[in-house]
């Protein structure tokens, strides 16, 4: 039996064997806290005997205090073995498959003979896999959609985004990606996307009633790395000196004229002023866990507050609540609103867009142990929610 990490998005280091088919891995740590995407590869030759794997995933010791690993278990843990298409819960086949310890992850998994299975904190995306899908969706739907870039990572990888273009209609913009090991967001992504060609007749009202613009992924480096949500940048920064960063908090002041410190929130921040001004905006992130603010697995929604100092127009203001009072019973995130207490501040994208174009913004976390299927179905799900309460609560143009 072998593990590995040498392939795009795994998640982990220092992966060690300690005993007979028994592993220890140590997940990725961000310099700013963000520790527990993993994702290993288990080869077992046709020769082999059958065994049980036992695997321990601890965080990553560098981070030291900073951990906080072991609060987003437990959750469902991942496991595939048909190449990288069919994630299903280690507990779905082996009921005790996991044990959740002080402050590690205990799993014991059978591999048979010949077997290629990849183990994984949430079902990953992979960047090459987001690039195939697009290229493909693009060219069985000639002319309905474009897909460009907003720009290059650090690391020169595009930064894709796609666009349904209806001219002088009301500017909807989606966002995913920007913590790299939080892929329900871009699973999301693919399908709104996917909603929105469909034939469904609501979706294709929904279709023309919005300009769209879609940014699935806008860290690929951090996926392609396997990392919890840093981007390449932050070992540039731990090598100058500079404090650790949050990538989703670097747009403090960005209404003002202050540019964000990491490239591609630059990038982003710069293609929507100077294209993409949104009238609204859904932005996807994904936890993991039994958090405290819902019942599990239970999304979260993120909104703004102040709401008459943030839309100083009664109209903005009334179609705001819409959206949020459809989120609320159209969604599970209805499941964490009520410990919601405003959230998005002005150190994240949302409230910046706010300040400077009258964007209604909201955050919403897709948590990862919803399933991969549940993932590509939740995007449709809460755009549906929200585009809903502009269409026919407030009307909105």
């Amino acid at each position: 039996m072998k593990l590995t990490l040498d392939f795009e998005c795994a998640g982990g280091k220092a992966l060690q064997p300690i005993g007979e088919n028994h592993w220890r891995l140590e997940t990725k740590g961000d310099s700013f806290g963000y520790n527990r995407y993993f994702c290993v590869r288990v080869t077992s030759e046709k020769g082999e005997p059958p065994a049980t794997l036992r695997l321990e995933v601890h965080p990553d010791g560098e981070i030291g205090e900073k951990s906080n690993f072991i609060t987003h278990f437990p959750c469902s843990i991942w496991y595939d073995t048909r190449n990288w298409t069919r994630w299903v819960p280690l507990r779905h086949t082996w009921e005790d498959s996991v044990t959740v310890l002080e402050n590690a992850v205990d799993m014991r998994v059978p591999i048979a003979p010949g077997t290629t299975m990849h183990i994984a904190s949430n079902p990953p995306l992979r960047y090459s896999d987001l690039l195939k899908w697009l290229e493909a969706t693009q060219a069985g739907h000639p002319g309905r959609i474009e897909v460009s870039r907003i720009g290059q990572s650090v690391e020169g990888r595009d930064i894709p985004v796609v666009r349904l273009r209806r001219e002088g209609k009301p500017r909807f913009f989606i966002l995913a990606g920007q913590h790299a090991g939080e892929h329900s967001g871009s699973w999301g992504c693919e399908g709104i996307v996917e909603y929105l060609l469909s034939s469904i007749a609501e979706a294709r009202e929904m279709a023309e009633a919005f300009d769209w613009a879609i940014v699935p992924m806008l860290n690929p480096d951090g996926n392609v790395h396997g990392w919890s949500g840093a981007t390449a940048e932050d070992a540039m920064r731990a090598a100058t000196g500079k404090p650790p960063l949050n990538p989703s908090m670097d747009f403090k002041g960005a209404a003002q004229g202050r540019e964000p410190e990491y490239q591609e929130s630059r990038l982003l921040w710069t293609w929507l002023c100077r294209e993409f001004p949104p009238d609204a905006m859904l932005h996807f992130h994904g936890y993991m866990g039994w958090r405290t603010n819902g019942v599990a697995p239970g999304d979260g929604i993120y909104s703004l507050a102040d709401l008459e100092k943030r839309f100083p127009d009664a109209s903005r203001r009334a179609a705001y609540r819409a959206i949020l009072n459809r989120l609320l019973f159209e969604t599970p995130g209805h499941t964490a609103h009520f410990r919601t207490t405003g959230g998005l501040f002005e150190d994240l994208i949302e409230y910046q867009l706010a300040e400077k174009f009258g964007t209604l913004g909201v955050l919403y976390e897709i948590n990862v142990s919803a399933g991969l299927s549940e993932q590509f179905q939740r995007g449709p799900q809460v755009l549906g929610a929200a585009v809903r309460a502009l269409m026919r609560d407030v009307p909105f143009t």
